[in-house]
């Protein structure tokens, strides 16, 4: 959802991460051709040197690191300039997800073939908390008024990585404020309950920390993160459909990239007791942005917890089956509905055979989106099919989050 205060659009909590395109081998076989804007030097094989890869694998080079995938046989090269974190040399602004030639903070020009540091996770896209159907009763959300932990150098950070985009914003004709928002502090499983305990965070500790500074969250520790709390919903329709947002491209974060429908839990959703509902906030954003009422939902299923790889926001996942085919949830989308966030509707056939042929020609797509996919296949199709398709679209299954189990780090 995107509020609306005065007349302006508030910069989304989301940032663009992969570009992908995959490749079908002769016979309908799925393959996927990687290739990684790395030096040869670091290649960890060459798919060449191996006799079994197929013509169209070959010369393509698989190392663990972030992606800057293209197809080789199916869709179109994307060339999207996306690796491990990196940060402007004469100002330190966070560079990830930037396209253009020269730093939006200072203007200084933007060496895309200099990397500061590899990713966490071995440069995984998402990573997986959890996965489980959790219906209504299963999902337990507390809310504790206490601020999270912080030191000099933390606030210090915050402060200087929100002055810099605030400067970006000025010069951009952005609007960029603060705003209050749900950060997750820690969960846990109990006999198929979860249990999430949140508190305050805001926008300003979302963008200094999360969002700007990904690459430092074990230096500063995850529990003094904003980490805020992301809802995204797999729409499926009766006749067979999974719907996606293709977000608008004016957006600051994910901007032109397709994404899950979905967005933050926010303070507003608490009840007189202080619990939060989820579920009422995913029907809300469900309303919102499709045009689906809580009737039109035939069953609302969290299917678990994941967290973007690169700027560690956690994001649960729903499946949302509804009781309107694809033609009347189109017939009702609106792009110039005040709010409305995404500027067109694209729909995948929920086949297990049609996913990884669908997310490779998508030129943009979010990490959360390749991530909320998957898990969906997963509770369908179930784990051999999922790993099938993590090693297809990623070369790896997602690891699970550092410390996950029964208590989130």
């Amino acid at each position: 959802m995107i509020p609306p205060p005065a007349s302006s659009t508030q910069a989304i909590a989301r940032r663009p991460s992969l570009d992908t395109a995959v490749g079908l081998a002769a016979g309908g076989r799925l393959s996927l051709g990687l290739s990684y804007r790395v030096p040869q030097a670091n290649a960890k094989r060459t798919l060449a040197q191996n006799p079994d890869c197929n013509a169209r694998e070959r010369s393509l080079v698989r190392i663990p690191t972030r992606f800057v995938i293209k197809s080789t046989g199916y869709g179109t090269d994307t060339n999207a300039v996306q690796g491990p974190p990196m940060r402007c040399a004469q100002c330190g602004y966070g560079l990830t997800g930037t396209t253009g030639s020269h730093c939006p903070a200072c203007g200084g020009p933007v060496d895309f073939k200099s990397r500061s540091s590899e990713p966490r996770a071995g440069g995984a896209l998402f990573s997986v908390d959890f996965t489980e159907r959790l219906h209504r009763s299963q999902v337990n959300v507390r809310w504790d008024n206490r601020q999270p932990p912080h030191t000099p150098a933390l606030d210090a950070m915050i402060e200087d990585t929100w002055q810099r985009h605030l400067a970006v914003a000025r010069r951009t004709g952005q609007l960029l404020y603060n705003g209050p928002m749900v950060r997750l502090d820690h969960w846990r499983l109990d006999e198929a309950v979860m249990t999430l305990e949140t508190g305050p965070t805001d926008y300003r500790h979302f963008i200094g920390t999360n969002y700007g500074n990904g690459d430092r969250i074990d230096a500063f520790g995850h529990r003094t993160y904003a980490n805020p709390v992301g809802i995204s919903a797999v729409p499926i329709t009766t006749d067979g459909w999974m719907l996606l947002g293709r977000r608008r491209p004016d957006l600051a974060c994910h901007g032109g990239y397709l994404h899950p429908i979905g967005g933050t839990l926010e303070p507003q959703d608490r009840a007189d007791d202080g619990a939060l509902d989820v579920f009422a906030a995913m029907e809300r954003e469900l309303t919102e942005e499709l045009c689906i009422t809580s009737g039109e939902i035939a069953e609302l299923v969290c299917i678990g917890l994941i967290r973007d790889g690169e700027i560690h926001q956690p994001e649960l996942v729903f499946e949302a089956v509804t009781t309107l085919d694809r033609q009347q949830i189109l017939e009702r989308f609106d792009p110039a509905a005040p709010g409305q966030e995404h500027s067109a509707l694209e729909s995948c056939p929920d086949r297990p055979d049609a996913v990884a042929p669908f997310i490779g020609p998508c030129h943009r797509i979010a990490p959360i989106c390749v991530g909320s996919i998957l898990l969906h296949g997963l509770q369908a199709w179930g784990r051999d099919w999922f790993e099938s398709a993590c090693h297809a679209i990623m070369g790896h299954s997602p690891p699970p989050t550092p410390s996950s189990g029964l208590t989130s780090p």
